[in-house]
């Protein structure tokens, strides 16, 4: 009979204590969840995973919330230009490397500048900044300059020589693919583009700016309207 009853309390025993740690499981969750939410509501704690920037979720949040503010504010879509002809001749070894040296020096620069700059990964080779329209384009053009610097080490000595990496006839021309640098379209005046016209048709002008070999485009309104992408 004591056997039996030792058991029974033995069972109540292991119910309350599994009880217990229920509770303490389902508090700690629901403090995980409200730290999430937290977290969620900061686009700048949104990280991509491969440069630790902000996604491309939190990119679009905060291009919409720039937009009414351009003018005080400007966005510049940037780009590795010619990474892709690169990986092609050398290999991908390199590759995560360079994307991500390209993050840190967009960040870090911004970071000079002080608080309410934002530089979030918006494609694998793509970022976008966003602040005060004075120090937008002065933000990527050092940046572009750290990352040649640091970029040299990744090439042949011939290459460097001669500035490009790939060449090629094209028709009766003959097309030179330079080294890898970081190049911008920056947009600082008012337009009326909503939030996915804005930004299809920065990266299309970036594209076209990589395709031409120009480091920057610096777009006014009308500019803006005339190069959005064709449906």
């Amino acid at each position: 009979m004591a056997d039996i009853k030792d058991r029974k309390r033995a069972k109540c025993d292991h119910r309350a204590a599994w009880q217990g740690d229920t509770g303490l499981s389902l508090t700690r969750a629901k403090e995980y969840i409200r730290k999430l939410h937290s977290k969620q509501s900061n686009p700048d704690l949104w990280p991509d995973f491969l440069t630790g920037l902000p996604d491309k979720a939190a990119v679009l949040r905060r291009v919409n919330e720039t937009l009414p503010r351009l003018g005080t504010q400007a966005v510049a879509y940037v780009r590795i230009a010619n990474i892709n002809p690169y990986l092609l001749k050398y290999g991908a070894e390199h590759h995560a490397e360079l994307v991500q040296w390209a993050a840190a020096v967009l960040r870090t620069i911004a970071d000079d500048y002080g608080r309410g700059y934002f530089v979030g990964a918006v494609k694998t080779h793509d970022f976008v900044v966003v602040g005060r329209t004075p120090n937008v384009e002065g933000i990527v053009r050092k940046a572009n300059s750290l990352f040649l610097k640091r970029t040299r080490n990744m090439y042949s000595e011939q290459d460097l020589e001669r500035g490009y990496i790939i060449s090629f006839q094209k028709g009766r021309a003959r097309v030179n693919i330079g080294l890898m640098r970081l190049i911008h379209v920056l947009a600082e005046s008012s337009c009326s583009l909503g939030q996915s016209e804005f930004m299809a048709t920065l990266q299309e002008l970036c594209s076209e700016a990589e395709y031409q070999g120009a480091l920057s485009t610096r777009l006014t309104p009308d500019a803006l309207v005339m190069a959005r992408p064709r449906a």
